[in-house]
């Protein structure tokens, strides 16, 4: 059944001896919700509510269950509103509901729809009075008055329906019962076309498509009504191609269609359409349209026109690496990516043509990313397309685009595509929805209105049925005559559309349905090559088990058959029996449901930019949000929980061009605070894919400034939701890294990190501020491609959470670092994991003895050695890492390397005193310098004499943020004061924003900054 989606509820309910209209017999009525469910209805305006609540009952039925609304408004509010969608009403006609009100309560009751234009309408209140029995409340459409004035009727069908309920006693406690909320559809009345007058053509001439061109077509049109019509109607002439109308201008007459005499020809007024200047030349059609009127005569079919000018190639965008970076072209022309992020709402009755409409910016970007939806849309930036089995709706995608184009005729468009099932879908699929941790399909997620069930990622019937509503959606867009402006798809998905599993913001963990746990099963019978004994060795359970016999009890956690797979439950999966991290040997099927977890998802995703790409016969880019690590890391049960540890799958699919994803506040919000991009950029573009940083609604502690320098910096691009939005100059000369250091991130070892930001937080999102302060841009890799021999070289490695790596690992990761006279910072328990903790491994890694207690204490370094070279100028007992007690604590013995900082590790006796042991070491080997740090977030204090130790070149000693690459670079002031910039070599600079001359031929420069302040430079 469909879902409340909004509205209101004024006290409705009218007096029993207020006589309701009337509904004559021709009527055709349709029932648009029996009320079986209370989940179809939800509170428009929770705020105004004290206390509501939404149940069924059979108990006082009129037919079937009833809703049972019991409410009470917060103090102050004047009415109470649930809403639900809008039904089969299409045309004039009239609303009704079944309504009980069991204790008389004294109330006002009314409905208020809104029209497919976004205009709103309301009904007459009813007064419910004392009547304590079932009745039918009845508002007819003709009755309904504008809410913004005027004396038009509403525009079917309907996007909205509210139901409102006002009056004295919305203060008490009140509770009312609901059904059968009912369509009555009333036969439409008729108008014949007579004739549309518009020429057989018009000329662009040799204007270019991309040049603002005003091109009008002048058109009228003659019609005859045979009756004398009841209600107003609007009339609107369009230019049209393929069903899409991509202008529209009134149609006016001199008299209100009601004054119309019955019978007579009626002329409208001499109208022009506009023609946009995106359009390719070609056929098109002029079309008369009226809602709820039945059009006919030859004429309603439209008559054709022909736009005389260049038809228009297809567009094909591809990626090539030009000056150093991946680069999105079409033809030779560089595509620029940086763009704004434009929601269909904000389209939404801006004016009433078309042509004219406007899409909100600072400057005029290139890019237009316009919210879609191939399904629906549960955040509600974009209206619905799949609404209900059969039924696919592109109408609202269409008016966007055009609207959009219309107003920026130049701009580009990117569609990014939510993909969720719609509330029907999950009616009639209960079984293949995500089951929470809570035990319930249903999660309230922040940000969604009235959903609270979605679809398993698992689901097979929902991937099937996913892909195809993707391919739908694709398809007619390729079809559309603004189809070679659409540049590219960005399927989107879960909370925020950045494919986080639903819930996981909110403290929830998915998914125990049976779609997953079927999925899971099969996972691992593919890990273990069909072996169940592999997988009971591998579980540390007995590989030869004694089954008990038929009726005795089943020994405790042995997997007798597959089918005795379980996923893990809340409390293994957030239970901490090593510390934070999972030991292989003692919680290995967390770990492994960590890791199917996110690649269930993963395959997913690459599954609809496969189909995507397909659909599009790989002529257009396509995206997707996804491995936002980085970020994920300082949120509490976000990391692993959230699915995107499978970045990996993401990178090397052949179907996916762009990676999006928010920028982070490592070292806290304001104006002054850092700025890192949430994923792998180093990663990310050496596998040819291009880095975006999305700014959406939600993301309130965005710097556009410094995050358009940091994209523009390693070669991606902006997409802004809202202001700060700047033109970015095209590049000049190189764009490729210039780094010293990198920081390897190994997202499989995340999955054997337990919950909670403890140590997350400071290993990745902390590292990556105190990295970022330390005069030198960095770049940030996966292990994989550190093992693969993608990355270029560098003089100092960040090794941030090497944890779990396998023997032939090991060995593949010291070939790639342990040479060239390379510094190396390993971080917490390098190399520990493998079939279980272990020293051993870690020192094969390493070069260092390291050892562990599995006991938790404060992991905090301090330095008692500050003279030696490579942390020159620390201060003695400088003090770092974190103050909340984890483990298992990690420290190194002095037998192997320098000491040069203490930690004190708890006893291995229960009540013994706790040792101080090395926690931070070095040892200048031979090739290279390795560096063991056993707590987490090892500061720029420590860092940048390490880089200078390892030759790398700082550009500030300010502790201020630096982005650079081969011809730029931009300095983020942390604090206010000038600022001594050092360039490699000399370098003729200028501002890149108002391009004056710094400096000429110049090794270093001083600028001053404010605190916040970003600064980019252009080197030549």
């Amino acid at each position: 059944m469909p879902r409340l989606v909004t509205g209101t509820l004024l006290a409705l309910l009218a007096a029993a001896l207020h006589a309701q209209p009337s509904v004559p017999a021709d009527w055709e009525a349709a029932v648009i919700d029996a009320c079986e469910s209370a989940a179809d209805f939800a509170p428009a305006d929770p705020a105004a509510y004290a206390d509501c609540k939404l149940t069924t009952t059979d108990a006082v039925r009129h037919q079937g269950r009833s809703v049972v609304w019991s409410f009470t408004s917060a103090e102050g509010a004047q009415s109470v509103a649930l809403s639900h969608a809008p039904g089969p009403l299409r045309g004039r006609g009239a609303i009704g509901l079944w309504l009980k009100n069991p204790a008389g309560h004294a109330l006002r009751l009314g409905v208020r729809p809104t029209g497919s234009d976004g205009s709103v309408f309301e009904s007459e209140r009813v007064e419910l009075g004392t009547s304590r029995t079932w009745r039918e409340l009845r508002f007819v459409t003709d009755d309904l008055r504008s809410v913004g004035g005027g004396e038009a009727a509403p525009e079917f069908p309907l996007r909205e329906l509210e139901i409102v309920v006002e009056g004295e006693a919305v203060g008490e406690k009140c509770t009312l019962y609901l059904d059968d909320l009912t369509a009555y559809v009333a036969p439409p009345e008729e108008v014949e076309v007579v004739a549309i007058e518009a020429p057989e053509s018009v000329s662009r001439g040799s204007v270019s498509r991309e040049t603002f061109v005003r091109l009008e077509v002048p058109v009228r049109v003659r019609m005859r009504a045979p009756n004398a019509l009841k209600r107003p109607y609007r009339f609107t002439l369009e230019l049209e191609s393929g069903g899409v109308a991509v202008a529209e201008v009134e149609a006016a007459f001199a008299e209100r269609c009601t004054a119309w005499p019955a019978g007579s020809e009626i002329e409208s007024a001499p109208a022009k359409l506009p023609v946009p200047s995106f359009l390719a030349g070609g056929e098109y059609t002029v079309r008369l349209k009226a809602p709820g009127l039945a059009l006919s005569g030859d004429a309603a079919r439209g008559v054709p026109v022909r736009i005389e000018g260049a038809t228009g190639e297809p567009t094909t965008v591809q990626i090539v690496e030009r000056d150093g970076m991946p680069t999105a072209l079409i033809g030779e022309t560089p595509l620029s990516l940086w763009g704004r992020l434009v929601g269909q709402q904000q389209l939404r009755g801006q004016t009433t043509e078309l042509g004219t409409r406007r899409v909100p910016s600072s400057v005029p970007l290139q890019l237009l990313v316009i919210s879609a939806t191939a399904t629906h849309d549960p955040y509600g930036w974009a209206q619905d397309v799949w609404t209900s089995r059969d039924v696919w709706d592109y109408e609202a995608l269409d008016r966007t685009v055009i609207a959009a184009l219309s107003a920026q005729p130049e701009a580009r468009v990117m569609l990014r595509v939510f993909i969720e099932a719609p509330d029907w879908w999950d009616a009639a699929n209960p079984n293949e929805l995500i089951l929470f941790s809570h035990g319930r399909h249903a999660a309230v997620v922040t940000g969604v209105s009235g959903k609270q069930t979605y679809a398993s990622f698992s689901s097979k019937k929902w991937r099937e049925d996913a892909r195809e509503a993707l391919r739908r959606f694709i398809a007619h867009v390729e079809q559309a005559p603004y189809a070679d402006r659409v540049v590219g798809y960005i399927p989107a998905g879960g909370e925020d559309g950045r494919w986080r599993y639903w819930g996981a913001t909110e403290g929830l963990y998915a998914d125990y349905s049976r779609p997953q746990r079927t999925a899971f099963i099969g996972w691992l019978r593919q890990q273990n090559n069909n072996d169940l004994r592999a997988l009971r060795a591998r579980w540390q359970e007995p590989v030869n088990p004694i089954v008990a016999p038929a009726g005795g009890e089943k020994p405790i956690k042995t997997l007798i058959s597959w089918d005795d797979v379980r996923i893990p439950g809340i409390a293994e999966r957030t239970a901490h029996p090593c510390g934070a991290l999972l030991d292989p040997a003692a919680a290995p099927e967390v770990a492994d449901y960590n890791v199917f977890h996110a690649e269930q998802l993963a395959d997913f995703i690459c599954g609809l930019a496969t189909t995507a790409k397909e659909a599009c016969e790989r002529r257009k880019l396509v995206g997707v949000s996804y491995g936002h690590i980085l970020d994920h890391a300082r949120g509490e049960e976000v990391l692993p929980n959230a699915g995107h540890l499978a970045l990996d799958r993401i990178l090397t699919s052949a179907d996916i061009d762009l990676i999006a994803g928010p920028c982070m506040s490592p070292g806290g919000a304001g104006g002054g605070g850092l700025r890192v991009w949430s994923s792998m950029a180093g990663s990310v573009k050496v596998h040819g894919k291009i880095p975006i940083d999305e700014i959406l609604p939600v993301d309130t502690l965005a710097q556009p400034e410094a995050e358009a320098a940091q994209m523009e910096a390693m070669g991606g691009a902006v997409w802004y939701s809202d202001g700060g939005a700047r033109e970015t100059p095209a590049p000049e000369g190189s764009r490729a890294s210039v780094a010293e250091i990198a920081l390897i991130v190994d997202h499989y070892s995340l999955a054997y990190l337990a919950e909670g930001n403890v140590l997350s937080e400071p290993l990745l999102a902390g590292q990556c501020g105190s990295l970022a302060q330390v005069g030198a841009p960095y770049d940030v890799w996966l292990l994989d491609d550190l093992i693969a021999g993608r990355l270029p070289e560098y003089k100092l490695y960040v090794m941030a959470d090497a944890f779990y790596l396998d023997e032939e690992a090991r060995v593949e990761v010291r070939e790639q670092i342990a040479r060239d006279n390379k510094t190396v910072v390993w971080v917490y328990a390098p190399g520990s994991m493998d079939e279980t903790l272990s020293g051993r491994t870690a020192m094969e890694l390493t070069d260092l003895a390291l050892g562990f207690v599995s006991k938790t204490a404060p992991l905090r370094v301090k330095v008692i050695d500050a003279t030696h070279p490579l942390i020159e100028g620390v201060p003695e007992r400088f003090e770092y890492g974190v103050a909340e007690a984890t483990g298992p604590v990690f420290f190194a013995m002095p037998t192997r390397g320098q000491p040069l900082g203490a930690i004190m590790v708890p006893s291995l006796l229960d009540k013994g005193e706790p040792r101080e042991w090395a926690g931070l070491i070095a040892s200048e080997g031979e090739g290279w310098t390795t560096v063991f740090s056993a707590a987490p977030n090892v500061p720029p204090e420590l860092l940048r004499p390490i880089a200078r130790r390892a030759g790398v070149h700082l550009y500030v000693d300010s502790g201020d943020q630096v982005w650079a690459n081969g011809s730029l670079l931009a300095v983020h002031a942390l604090t206010a004061g000038d600022k001594r910039v050092r360039l490699p070599e000399a370098a003729d600079v200028r501002d890149a924003q108002s391009g004056a001359s710094i400096a000429t031929k110049a090794t270093e420069f001083a600028v001053a900054m404010t605190a916040g302040e970003t600064r980019v430079f252009r080197l030549n």
